[in-house]
């Protein structure tokens, strides 16, 4: 399965995202189910973890027939619990198999391009992506941007030309992106209430960044129409020229926003941020490319309910323009 029959050429391009994960690699490192179980069991536990229940150390026994690993003592737990592929009758290799689809793809991976290429119904493609999107988003999180004494540019930005699917039929969505000229965050917002604008830079700023916009809508939003000290200082866009921090969101909008029209259609304006979580995890890691499908892999947190929950309150905002407290 995947022996192509000829290695893999890596091109060694300068160019940001443009060095990916061969399928000869992948096919190395993960030949069958039982490879990449293995996996999730040492990423999860390490190689020799100590039994939960007699707290000591042993060699664990795969049960014959199943995913779960046995203690000597008699424990045994599964590395496929709370995470991504927890209760699929998919094959761990196709899940792994569709991840790197996700890695490698600029444009993003639809339903449609699942169906087909998968041969796996629509419903089970949807929840697929799905997953995907909530382990990238779960593995980023909870993450910061900035440094201490040096500047983080925020702005708000009206999703326009994109497929956002939304009660009235108003088809836009507006977010709010912070970044420190290497990573960007962003959160989608209802209504840019100063509030729920400081709450977001209080979760995703680092503590002593110095905040900077050039946007006079967001500097309006963030003083409450000058009604309070506001948060950031608004700079003129000359003197932001010499920085990349303006870049990085241009960026991060010019990457993202042809998928979202193109092949990511009526998406629900209260999943959203999934999607953007999707094309941040990558974008975030445009100058090391290679390594995207690889830190996918390195970690499988949880991705249950309540995790789901949090994850949700911590990447947008309620109806009401306001944020929900983590679960």
């Amino acid at each position: 399965m995947f022996d192509l029959g000829y290695p893999p050429h890596n091109e060694h391009n300068p160019r940001p995202g443009f060095r990916g994960t061969s399928l000869q690699d992948f096919q190395d490192a993960f030949p069958d189910d039982e490879a990449c179980l293995l996996h999730m069991f040492q990423v999860r536990y390490g190689s020799k973890p100590a039994c939960p229940k007699c707290n000591r150390p042993g060699k664990w026994y795969r049960i014959s027939g199943t995913t779960r690993f046995q203690h000597p003592c008699g424990k045994s737990i599964s590395p496929r619990s709370e995470t991504l592929v927890a209760h699929s009758l998919i094959r761990l290799k196709i899940w792994f198999y569709a991840m790197l689809h996700f890695a490698n793809s600029a444009e993003g991976v639809n339903s449609r391009f699942i169906v087909r290429h998968l041969g796996i119904s629509p419903d089970k493609a949807y929840k697929l992506g799905t997953r995907i999107r909530m382990h990238l988003a779960a593995i980023d999180q909870p993450a910061k941007v900035g440094v201490a004494g040096k500047a983080v540019f925020l702005r708000l930005v009206p999703l326009h030309g994109m497929n956002v699917s939304v009660p009235g039929g108003q088809n836009k969505a507006t977010a709010f992106f912070v970044a420190d000229g290497q990573r960007v965050l962003s959160t989608v917002v209802g209504r840019a209430r100063c509030s729920t604008l400081r709450q977001v830079i209080r979760r995703k700023v680092t503590t002593g960044a110095i905040p900077l916009t050039d946007c006079s809508w967001t500097y309006s939003a963030l003083s409450a129409s000058h009604s309070r000290k506001p948060i950031a200082e608004l700079v003129s866009p000359s003197f932001l020229a010499e920085t990349s921090q303006l870049d990085t969101i241009r960026g991060f909008l010019s990457y993202v926003s042809k998928p979202m029209r193109n092949n990511y259609r009526r998406v629900s304006k209260e999943y959203l941020w999934r999607y953007l979580k999707e094309f941040e995890f990558k974008y975030n890691r445009r100058h090391i490319s290679e390594r995207t499908f690889w830190d996918m892999v390195a970690e499988f947190p949880s991705v249950n309910l309540q995790c789901q929950a949090k994850l949700a309150s911590w990447n947008s905002a309620n109806s009401d323009g306001t944020l929900a407290k983590p679960a």
